[in-house]
């Protein structure tokens, strides 16, 4: 579903500004990557790269703490 809607956007963006249709998916491309990046930003739930959601999750050390085995 999500790649049909991308395909439509780039064929009506490269029939609204009378470029190639590798030049809007290149366009588009971009677009989605820049609305990823900044998606955390914009207060869109459920959008984002792993390090967005890093600061919402508990605090769990970055090396395992070993165990004193007797």
């Amino acid at each position: 579903m999500a790649s049909l809607i991308f395909l439509s956007a780039t064929l009506f963006i490269s029939l609204l500004f009378h470029i190639s249709f590798k030049g809007a998916i290149i366009i588009m491309f971009f677009a989605m990557i820049l609305f990823i990046h900044f998606s955390p930003y914009l207060n869109v739930d459920g959008v984002g790269t792993s390090s967005s959601r890093l600061s919402r999750r508990t605090k769990v050390p970055l090396s395992p703490v070993l165990k004193k085995v007797d």
